[in-house]
């Protein structure tokens, strides 16, 4: 083959990997959006845990920030926690 074909081969199959990637992410993403949904009409309860567990998590923050706060340690630098 000339070097025109490959290099319009190697674009077209190219496209069709990057157009293939996203369809697929696509319908990865429209599935998890499913089962979520799935999940919560099946069972309210769920809802009703995870806000649970949020605010479990917000609190337990705003404990470490107080806590941070009162020794003098900066917070929510990113950095690793290595303990005292």
């Amino acid at each position: 083959m000339t070097a025109p074909v490959v290099v319009t081969s190697a674009i077209a199959i190219a496209l069709l990997v990057v157009v293939s990637a996203l369809v697929l992410l696509v319908r990865i993403r429209a599935g998890v959006d499913s089962v979520d949904d799935q999940l919560r009409a099946r069972d309210p309860e769920i809802d009703d845990a995870l806000g649970r567990w949020r605010g479990a998590a917000a609190q337990a923050g705003e404990v470490r920030r107080r806590l941070d706060a009162r020794d003098g340690v900066a917070t929510d630098t990113g950095a690793a926690d290595d303990g005292p």
